[in-house]
Order: structure tokens, then sequence, then C-alpha cells
């Protein structure tokens, strides 16, 4: 071969053209469904500090959630409690969160320790828990 000299490739024949078209869309169309793979989707459920009930109540529904519910996994997290929960969920930073039923009301309402209102909404009640309303000796309440 002298410097100078142009090669000449002999041009590709249509077979050969089809062959490596239909191999690159099969590639590709592999290498899509192996990234497409189906991700489940994340499910957040704010709880409360790991020594109080809310905590390990959410561990166990997040576990019953993620082994029933197709296509969604679902993880606990610990916070400091209902009102924290509400300002997780009312930001759309959680998807759940659990609350006492007077946080819940004041959250909904935007009144103290809530400088504004959520758009939060119960689900359920969790537990039964009972109010205590106590008063001091002299105010004439009896009952």
């Amino acid at each position: 071969m002298r410097i100078g000299r142009k090669v000449r490739f002999k041009k590709p024949s249509r077979n050969v053209i089809w062959l490596i078209s239909v191999v690159l869309v099969v590639l590709v169309l592999l290498i899509y469904n192996i990234f497409r793979a189906e991700q489940p989707h994340l499910m957040v459920i704010s709880t409360g500090s790991p020594g109080g009930i809310y905590y390990p109540l959410g561990g166990a529904m997040a576990e019953v959630i993620s082994r029933n519910v197709e296509g969604v996994r679902c993880d606990s997290e610990a916070t400091s409690g209902s009102v924290e929960n509400i300002r997780l969920v009312g930001n759309k930073e959680s998807d759940l969160g659990m609350a006492t039923e007077n946080a819940a009301y004041k959250g909904a309402r935007g009144e103290y320790p809530f400088a504004r209102e959520y758009p939060i909404k119960a689900l359920f009640n969790m537990y039964s828990a009972p109010l205590h309303i106590i008063t001091i000796e002299g105010k004439g309440i009896n009952s």
C-alpha cells in the first residue's frame, strides 16, 4: 500500500445492512427491558420515637403492606410523633403518618402548634386511647 492511496471498501449488501439493523434493534430492546424492570413504589409511614407505641405499630404496618400489596415497598421512619408526622404528610414528604386525634384536628385547621392548615385525611382509628380531663379543686366542677 502506498502512502496517499485511497482505500476502497466494498459496499455492504442489503442483507448485511438488514441483519445489522435487526441485531441493533434486538439489543436495544433487550437493554431497555433490563433497565425498565418495574421498581416497586416506595411508600413511607411516619411513626414516632423508638420507645413509643407508634414506632413498632408503624413497622408492623409497613411489613404487612410490603408483603400484601403488589408493586409497593413500604418503610416506616422514626419521627418525633404526631405534630411532625402531620407536617411531613401535609408537605408530601411522607405518605402516611400516625397522629393523635387532637393533633390531627389542629393540623387540619391550622391551630397551634401549626402555623398553617395541612391537607390531611384520617384513614382509621389505630387504637382506643382514653382522654382524661382534670381540673383543680374549688372550680365548682364535680363530674
